[in-house]
């Protein structure tokens, strides 16, 4: 992972070479995010995609809570 600055973003050698490229979208007054502000939300967000339960495992977890923990 490479995190370029606020003002010149990565090299064009380095985004040629990429698997992929992301950017965040601001909204309101702030014209710029902190590097490690930047990444912590990109990691995130990857970790939420990595960890994200597939339809038949949320309805199963969903299930057992409703038996095990509610009823």
């Amino acid at each position: 992972m490479a995190v370029g600055n606020e003002v010149n973003g990565l090299s064009r050698e380095l985004l040629v070479g990429a698997d992929s490229s992301v950017s965040i979208e601001i909204f309101g007054t702030v014209e710029s995010l902190n590097v490690a502000v930047a990444t912590g939300i990109v990691l995130h967000a990857m970790a939420v995609e990595e960890h994200k339960p597939d339809a038949a495992e949320a309805k199963k977890r969903c299930t057992w809570l409703a038996s095990n923990m509610l009823g």
